[in-house]
């Protein structure tokens, strides 16, 4: 279904089944004149201004972060990214068939895993945590040259919990309950030693329902 959304930097924008490219857990892709946009199913979930200048605090051009949220009826709906086109899913990469299809050495795989490497040391730095370390999030050049990461609107960063994780990439002794970034916040502050206003019994809570907090921990 056609909507249109207002940018503040590209003005009003029709976004519809052409510009439609790809549909994720917490909403759409389109591509409209060289940018990309996510839109949300659930516009309760958008992000808000005060992530996105914490998200912009990565240091990194291959860490594809928002750079302005768009509205629409007044209200955030989504953001604005840079568009990477001809983008080949880290996923592919895997199988042994498409390495030998394209020729890519063992020289050329470390490669990519140095590049993959740096990316999630890139958040780092910028005090915020990857969480969904999914094959899925991040993708390589048409050229096998370099790793781009994406959907980093739901990094943990310095001010705000993560908001998704794949249960691929999740501690295997976590319940696949869903995804509960209070749960992963109370833990991370239990785990350094940071207990605040963190009720004791917090800590037992926390093993019983098997936290999905100990992949963040793993991170870090």
């Amino acid at each position: 279904m056609a909507s249109t959304i207002l940018c503040p930097s590209r003005g009003r924008i029709r976004l519809d089944r052409q510009s439609f490219v790809a549909a994720g857990g917490e909403g759409d892709i389109h591509v409209h004149a060289g940018s990309a946009y996510k839109i949300y199913r659930d516009p309760a979930k958008a992000l808000t201004e005060a992530k996105l200048r914490e998200l912009a605090q990565i240091d990194d051009p291959d860490v594809i972060v928002p750079e302005e949220i768009v509205l629409a009826g007044g209200r955030p709906v989504g953001y604005r990214m840079r568009f990477v086109a001809d983008a080949v899913p880290l996923s592919r990469l895997l199988t042994r068939a498409y390495r030998q299809r394209h020729g890519l050495s063992p020289d050329r795989i470390a490669a990519l895993v140095g590049a993959l490497r740096e990316r999630i040391a890139s958040a780092h730095r910028a005090g915020c945590l990857v969480v969904d370390a999914s094959e899925q999030n991040f993708v390589c050049d048409a050229d096998h040259r370099t790793v781009m990461a994406l959907d980093t609107d739901s990094y943990q960063t310095p001010s705000f919990a993560a908001t998704a994780l794949t249960p691929s990439v999740a501690d295997p002794r976590i319940v696949a309950s869903g995804f509960d970034e209070v749960v992963v916040r109370r833990y991370l502050a239990l785990s350094a030693g940071d207990l605040g206003d963190v009720d004791v019994g917090d800590f037992a809570a926390l093993h019983r329902d098997h936290a999905v907090g100990l992949a963040v921990v793993h991170e870090q």
